[in-house]
């Protein structure tokens, strides 16, 4: 139960910091998002960070799992795509399609901090804490608590389907290899990649 008041008061105080500017926002995000609960969870309840996630599983399987998760899930995307015409109106960062320079610095940059912000509170706490009860309905709780906090801050539509895909995908990621960093790999290539493909077929 802890790591979801966890989780409501690292959002809490994220958006409550007066961040201005992309730079502000990644550093509010790496602070409160990241480094704030691992502290918590390490120092204060004196648990292993290894429980939520944060250990390099290098079984072979692993990488298997997130070959098949990463282009089984851009396959789907782009069926999805070609079904569903809203989907191609997906928001994608202004500027990385003209600009190469600044492609390379949003995606090693500011999509690797959104992402591990994301991944440390969903699929580290919010995940670790079904887990330990519920087994694989770990994957459903943490895309259904991404879905209300999107719905309250950005609403669902059409163009929300490529980050729910991914967030649904990443669990089971997480779940299967036991690792943060492999749902981490997975969300981030997700993210980079099918960003592309939508630019490439559908712009």
């Amino acid at each position: 139960m802890f790591e979801h008041l966890l989780a409501v008061l690292s959002f809490c105080l994220f958006f409550s910091f007066p961040a201005k500017g992309v730079f502000q926002e990644m550093l509010s995000s790496i602070v409160f998002l990241g480094i704030f609960p691992l502290l918590v969870i390490q120092f204060v309840f004196k648990k292993s960070l290894r429980e939520y996630g944060i250990a390099w599983m290098s079984e072979k399987w692993n990488f298997a799992i997130l070959f098949f998760a990463l282009f089984g899930s851009l396959g789907i995307l782009y069926v999805a795509c070609r079904v569903f015409s809203e989907i191609q109106n997906y928001r994608v960062p202004v500027g990385i399609a003209e600009n190469f320079g600044f492609f390379i610095f949003y995606a090693l940059i500011i999509s690797v901090v959104s992402v591990l912000a994301y991944e440390v509170i969903f699929r580290g706490l919010i995940f670790r804490s079904w887990e330990k009860n519920f087994g694989y309905l770990a994957v459903m709780a943490q895309f259904f608590f991404f879905t209300l906090l999107l719905s309250a801050t950005d609403g669902i539509r059409w163009q929300s389907f490529p980050i729910l895909l991914s967030t649904l995908v990443s669990g089971g990621v997480r779940y299967y290899t036991k690792s943060l960093y492999f749902s981490f790999l997975f969300s981030w290539l997700f993210g980079i990649i099918g960003d592309v493909l939508i630019i490439y077929f559908f712009r």
